[in-house]
């Protein structure tokens, strides 16, 4: 039996953001400002970046385009920990929908 990488792949997701909501704080405040995406599609985000990173860096010893995965592997990882900060201090809530998976 073959699987498919992409299912897998939002398989994961799924289950990882439903984790991720399971242990959020609840909190039904209507004010607090909602994130645009689930914090599981910032986490692949995050990952494809770190994986492009080190397929560049080792390709070459001056890889083009290194420095600017750099910076936006720090601006991602910084806006992570900012989100995350403020979903468990509950300024902030993930979007009511969840990852869906392919179908």
């Amino acid at each position: 039996m073959t699987t498919d990488p992409e299912l897998t792949h939002t398989t994961l997701l799924v289950e990882l953001d439903r984790r991720i909501r399971h242990r959020l704080p609840h909190r039904r405040r209507r004010r607090v400002k909602v994130h645009t995406e689930p914090l599981a599609m910032v986490i692949d985000r995050l990952v494809s970046l770190a994986i492009t990173h080190s397929v560049l860096a080792v390709a070459s010893d001056r890889p083009s385009g290194i420095h600017e995965l750099d910076t936006a592997l720090a601006d991602l990882a910084l806006g992570y920990d900012q989100l995350v900060a403020d979903l468990v201090a509950g300024r902030r809530r993930q979007p009511r929908f969840a990852i869906s998976r392919a179908i």
